[in-house]
């Protein structure tokens, strides 16, 4: 797409966003999109309207284009793959992780996106380890907590590093608090 096209599309897009409508937003993203516009970071932005927007395809391209013209970019990369994960795009989005160092954007994170996602896509022993690391890494982590519960039994060892997390997670925030609990 050259750039003046790419700058009608812009302010095509800012228009329908200050106008509140949705039909032309979309349209102004597939434009960018179908013209694989040097977007830049605000394909983030982009993938992220059209995800809230119900423009599920339209978001993965989007996430896709961002992650492409960052060069591949390791913690672009973990976004996307989260965008992916969201859009239900679970094999793709386990792809771009594997890609991608464990320690982006940090361990805990990159643990637990891992860890879901293999919850899943049905690999219930390769989500276990996962959350395990999530939670030895975070005890305060009640979302890891939550989804370690979820995959069913805990053996012992779970067990006790539940009871030894109700420490920790009295000084977590509410949220993960409240997961935890």
């Amino acid at each position: 797409m050259d750039k003046d096209k790419a700058l009608a599309a812009v302010a095509d897009l800012q228009a329908a966003m200050r106008r509140n409508d949705r039909i032309g937003v979309n349209t102004a993203c597939a434009r960018l999109i179908d013209g694989r516009a040097a977007m830049g970071r605000q394909w983030k932005a982009i993938a992220t309207v059209l995800q809230h927007n119900g423009e599920i395809a339209q978001a993965r391209r989007a996430a896709n284009l961002w992650y492409e013209q960052s060069g591949h970019d390791d913690a672009v990369g973990f976004e996307v793959a989260a965008i992916l994960a969201q859009t239900a795009s679970l094999k793709e989005a386990a792809a771009v992780l594997d890609t991608i160092p464990d320690t982006v954007p940090d361990r805990v994170g990159n643990a637990y996106l891992r860890g879901t996602l293999a919850m899943n896509l049905g690999d219930l022993e390769a989500a276990r380890v996962h959350l395990r690391r999530a939670v030895a890494l975070n005890p305060q982590s009640g979302q890891a907590w939550l989804a370690l519960a979820m995959l069913g039994s805990m053996d012992d060892s779970d067990i006790d590093a539940i009871m030894r997390a109700r420490v920790a997670i009295g000084q977590a925030p509410d949220s993960e608090r409240a997961t935890f609990l």
